[in-house]
C-alpha cells in the first residue's frame, strides 16, 4: 500500500532528523569548547509554503531554540508570503524569525511580504526577528529594526553560521 510506503518514509526521516539533533548536540560540545559562553542547541527549520515547520514537534521539543526561515518558494503573492511567515511564528514553536526579509546583496531583494504585519506578529508571539551579522545579508536594516520597534518588537542578533569558520561574521 502506498501510504505505507510514504508512513515508512516519514518514519525513517524523522529518525533521521532525531539522530542529527543528537549529532549536532555532541557537535554543539565541540563549540561550547571554543565559545564557552554557547550553552544551548539551536536548530534553523524551514517555513513550508503553508506555514507549516519543516521538522515534527518531538524535533522541535529538543531542542533549546527554534530558528524559522523561508528558504525557498519565495516568489508567492505579498498576502500569501505574509500569511506563511505568520502562520509559522504563530505556531508556537517559534523562538526567532531567522533573516526575516530573506535578502541576499546582488543575489536576490528582500520577500514580499507585509513586514509590519509579520513584525506585529513575532511581537504578539514573542518571537525575536534575527538581526543577521553575515555580510551578505545584514538583515534586518535600520529601518526594519525601527518599524518592528514600534510594535515592541525584541531582536536577536547572530553570525548566521551554519558552519565553524562563519562564526568570524
Amino acid at each position: 500500500r502506498p501510504g505505507r510506503v510514504v508512513e515508512r518514509e516519514d518514519a525513517l526521516e524523522e529518525a533521521q532528523r532525531l539522530a542529527q539533533l543528537g549529532a549536532t548536540r555532541e557537535r554543539a560540545e565541540d563549540v561550547r569548547k571554543l565559545l564557552p559562553s554557547l550553552d544551548r542547541l539551536r536548530v534553523e527549520v524551514d517555513i513550508l509554503t503553508d506555514g507549516t515547520l519543516d521538522y515534527p514537534e518531538d524535533v522541535l521539543a529538543a531542542a533549546d531554540y527554534v530558528i524559522a526561515s523561508v528558504h525557498h518558494d519565495s516568489h508567492m503573492p505579498t498576502d500569501c508570503m505574509t500569511e506563511r511567515v505568520v502562520r509559522a511564528v504563530s505556531s508556537g514553536w517559534v523562538d526567532i524569525l531567522g533573516h526575516p526579509t530573506g535578502r541576499i546583496f546582488g543575489v536576490r531583494p528582500s520577500l514580499p511580504m507585509d513586514f509590519p504585519a509579520v513584525a506585529q506578529a513575532c511581537a504578539s508571539y514573542g518571537t525575536a526577528l534575527e538581526v543577521s551579522g553575515y555580510t551578505n545579508r545584514f538583515d534586518l536594516n535600520d529601518e526594519r529594526i525601527r518599524e518592528a520597534k514600534k510594535f515592541g518588537g525584541i531582536f536577536s542578533t547572530n553570525t548566521d553560521a551554519h558552519f565553524v569558520d562563519h562564526l568570524d561574521n
